[in-house]
Formats: C-alpha cells, structure tokens, sequence
C-alpha cells in the first residue's frame, strides 16, 4: 500500500505507529479534525456537491469531540472500535 501514490501519512505513520500500538500521540486533536470536516462539508455542500460520506464523517468526528474533547485524533480507531 505504501507505494506510489497510495503512500500517505496515515498508512506511513498513523497507521502502524499509533492506532495498533495504542501510543495515540500523533499531536493533533480530534476537535481540530471535527472542525476541518466540517469545513470541508461546508464547502462541498456550498457547491452543492455530494454530501452523503462527508455527512456521516462529520457526525463521526463531531461525536468523537464531543465524548472525548481534546484527544488525539488517532484515537479515533479505538473510539470506533467500542461501537
């Protein structure tokens, strides 16, 4: 997966360093990440582009923040995990 233009800073770094290990140290907040998909959802839907993924992403996220606030967004895997 990572070659190419499959390489990316999730399957290169977030992936096998936080979520498996349970380290979640990444040192970007879950509700910064709630905010930048709402961002973009906004976007989108201001284009009137399709929203369906990005509606259910953005619930995601926003719940997430709220249950957890302020924690590392890696943490989402073990927060998706319990549901």
């Amino acid at each position: 997966m990572n070659v190419s233009s499959g390489r990316n800073g999730a399957t290169r770094d977030k992936s096998p360093d936080h979520m498996p290990t349970g380290r979640y140290a990444s040192g970007f907040a879950n509700t910064l990440m709630s905010k930048d998909v709402r961002l973009y959802l906004n976007a989108v839907q201001g284009q009137d582009g399709p929203t369906t993924i990005g509606t259910v992403t953005a619930a995601l996220w926003e719940r997430f923040g709220a249950a957890e606030p302020g924690a590392d967004f890696t943490c989402v895997f073990s927060f998706v995990e319990r549901f």
